[in-house]
């Protein structure tokens, strides 16, 4: 071999072993590998408040070289879900994870983390992608209760029986409702939907005359008063019941993401009894245990709610409790 081709030799092996040197040496950006922006889509639109759905993303590889990773998807920045990806160069891969539609507001993202170039040789190369973040799907999740469709905000009659949102309000029925005194007669036909109207079969003739005074009576304003407070009540609980549902899957997904911090964190070294005893409570917290505490908590309020015998149950024992104690205060001191 000439001192020339020597040369060319040597500058040849130099050029194609340099980039596995700088490799190792230095984490490299990629620009070419990543996520398409803006990228977010869902398994069925619309969706509403309790759908289970999919949300999807896609990934695209041009880098030359396989790529590895973690893809965690967000909503409002809380995890909803991680997974691991592998992508062949030159190849586009879709990615996904389920989830429940909670009424609110939500921000869909997803990002890229601990990825990897797969070298020749099967030697795995820490790098930094460029498009490790999605755009970010800003999504108002409704609810749909008579399941046309057409969600609440945006529906004129959300029970669906034949009566504007606007007058049921203005006459005291529930929009959420069909039949409010549930008498078996749509609020839309029925003549007075606040009071139940009794069967022809259970009337009886009547043999004496009703006086005026009677005519006039105050009963059916008191039943109407009664009705319209409980129909406060009522949608006071779905919404307090819904909030609980929202409350409780935010404090799982906090839960989720403290655990899987802590299985990446060493063990700290041993201290000695005065700085132990300084961090008792905070040993405690960071343990979770009011966490759980706190979780427990929220499941007892959810089942308290999700049933409205054992919800009107504990009302009416709260307000027992706090007749008797006005009463104690007030009347026995004089």
């Amino acid at each position: 071999m000439t001192k020339k081709n020597l040369y060319v030799v040597t500058i040849l092996m130099a050029l194609t072993i340099m980039p596995i040197f700088y490799a190792h040496g230095e984490t490299q950006t990629l620009t070419n590998v990543g996520f398409i922006q803006g990228n977010i889509w869902y398994s069925e639109e619309p969706f509403f408040d309790g759908d289970h759905i999919r949300i999807y993303t896609v990934l695209h590889n041009n880098s030359g070289q396989d790529i590895t990773g973690t893809i965690v998807f967000y909503d409002n920045e809380t995890p909803i879900n991680s997974n691991n990806f592998s992508i062949a160069n030159e190849r586009v891969q879709d990615q996904w994870t389920d989830w429940q539609a909670v009424y609110g507001s939500h921000k869909i993202s997803a990002s890229i983390t601990n990825a990897k170039m797969i070298l020749p040789g099967g030697e795995e190369v820490t790098i930094v992608l460029q498009n490790s973040q999605t755009g970010v799907s800003d999504r108002f999740v409704d609810i749909d209760t008579d399941e046309d469709v057409i969600g609440n905000s945006a529906d004129a009659d959300d029970d669906n029986d034949g009566m504007p949102d606007t007058k049921e309000v203005s006459i005291g029925t529930n929009p959420l409702k069909q039949d409010t005194d549930e008498d078996g007669i749509n609020d839309a036909k029925d003549t007075d939907p606040l009071i139940p109207e009794k069967p022809a079969a259970s009337q009886t003739p009547q043999t004496t005359e009703t006086s005026p005074e009677q005519a006039n009576s105050i009963l059916p304003f008191a039943t109407h008063a009664i009705a319209l407070i409980a129909n406060k009540i009522e949608t006071a609980r779905k919404a307090l019941l819904a909030q609980i549902e929202r409350r409780i899957e935010h404090l799982k997904a906090e839960m989720k993401e403290q655990n899987i911090k802590k299985e990446s964190v060493q063990p700290t070294t041993k201290k000695n009894g005065a700085e132990a005893r300084l961090g008792t409570k905070a040993m405690l917290k960071d343990s979770g245990i009011f966490q759980y505490l706190n979780l427990y908590i929220h499941y007892a309020l959810l089942f308290i709610l999700k049933y409205k015998i054992l919800f009107y149950f504990v009302l009416a024992l709260l307000f027992y409790y706090l007749t008797r104690l006005f009463y104690r205060k007030v009347f026995r001191s004089y």
